[in-house]
């Protein structure tokens, strides 16, 4: 199933792998990770290159002018990282580039976590092998744990490497283009150890925001508009992810016997299922947001959702306060690094375009 349909699911930075300390990953894990990702820059060629081969056809060709355009905009508009990121490209023998696996605990929305060197920990772990993510997910359950495994298109280094395009962040369009460009190099542009939902939420933002810039900017009006929409409907869809969770928390914090909790977690989801359902219904095309929506519902999925939802609407309203100044945007919720995180999301709802001093980092 393809969830990019739906959500920016999954981006997994996996350099924190690569550099990892022993006692946070097994060797298998270690090695895995790491010739997956060398093997993708060792087959690095750059776009140029790959523009004037005769055996590029014109889909590709096309595309690849595309992203060029797409990259060079996220520099010269949105204040992004200028570097070589995104002017090699890779052709990938498959659809995806990674899969990654999230656990949560049957009863409880506590996430389950992986720590890594540099990057921390996460809610995540990622592979570059569909079966391995598999066989990782089947560990957990055996654990007693609920899992997501998700497709991802990209994932970035951290400006450690310079990251190369991928067939798998062509394959859905310009749109999706645009925002994965946008999503990667906002994670470059700012990363804070150990808080995963804030950086996710940071990187949609931006990527969301850039998305309607880039289309504006090329007077793509009936592509924006199809954007909007999107948008729209994704937003209604997480409002009842939010209220699902809200109400998993409050069954799973009462002192009811487990299986009394199983019996009222089956029947959130059972409601939650229909009220979607009915929503997707009236929709034109409703069914292309069924399988992010509808299917595999559990804690792991929700915790999957909220990672990459919950604090992206402070963030394009703090970066609307802000006048749409990218620059001065970024500098403000960098200053943010000095809070621990209940202050970050306590001074995002502020949506003051204000940084943050070493005198007043609690105001």
């Amino acid at each position: 199933m393809d969830f990019l349909t739906g959500t920016i699911l999954a981006r997994i930075s996996l350099l924190g792998c690569l550099l990892a300390f022993s006692g946070c990953s097994s060797l298998g894990y270690l090695a895995h990770t790491a010739g997956g990702h060398l093997d993708l820059m060792a087959k690095r060629e750059p776009i140029e290159s790959v523009l004037q081969q005769a055996e590029t056809d014109a889909k590709t060709r096309a595309s690849l002018l595309n992203a060029q355009s797409i990259r060079d905009f996220a520099s010269s508009n949105l204040s992004l990282p200028e570097n070589a990121s995104y002017t090699h490209y890779v052709e990938l023998d498959r659809d995806y580039v990674t899969w990654v696996v999230f656990a949560a605990p049957e009863l409880s929305l506590q996430a389950v976590s992986w720590c890594f060197w540099i990057v921390g920990c996460v809610p995540y772990r990622g592979y570059f092998e569909h079966a391995k993510a598999l066989e990782f997910g089947e560990q957990m359950k055996a654990k007693g744990l609920e899992i997501f495994v998700s497709p991802v298109a990209a994932y970035s280094t951290l400006g450690w490497f310079s990251d190369p395009l991928l067939s798998s962040m062509l394959r859905r369009g310009e749109i999706s283009t645009a925002d994965t460009i946008f999503h990667e190099l906002a994670h470059q542009q700012l990363y804070i150890k150990n808080d995963t939902e804030f950086n996710e939420a940071f990187a949609t933002a931006i990527a969301r925001a850039g998305v309607r810039d880039w289309l504006r900017s090329n007077e793509k009006d009936e592509l924006l508009a199809r954007y909007e929409q999107s948008v729209v409907r994704k937003n209604k869809i997480y409002s009842q992810i939010q209220q699902l969770r809200k109400q998993l928390k409050e069954i799973y914090a009462t002192s009811s016997s487990n299986d009394e909790k199983r019996t009222q977690k089956i029947m959130a989801i059972d409601e939650y299922r229909k009220t979607v359902a009915t929503i997707l219904s009236k929709w034109e095309h409703g069914d292309r947001y069924r399988a992010w929506a509808l299917e595999e519902m559990n804690n792991a999925k929700l915790n999957a959702i909220s990672t990459y939802q919950e604090l992206t609407s402070e963030f394009i309203a703090l970066l609307e306060v802000c006048g749409k100044d990218y620059h001065k945007f970024y500098q403000v919720v960098a200053s943010m690094q000095k809070l621990d995180k209940q202050q970050r999301r306590d001074y995002l709802g502020k949506l003051k375009c204000r940084q943050i001093d070493d005198a007043n980092v609690a105001q």
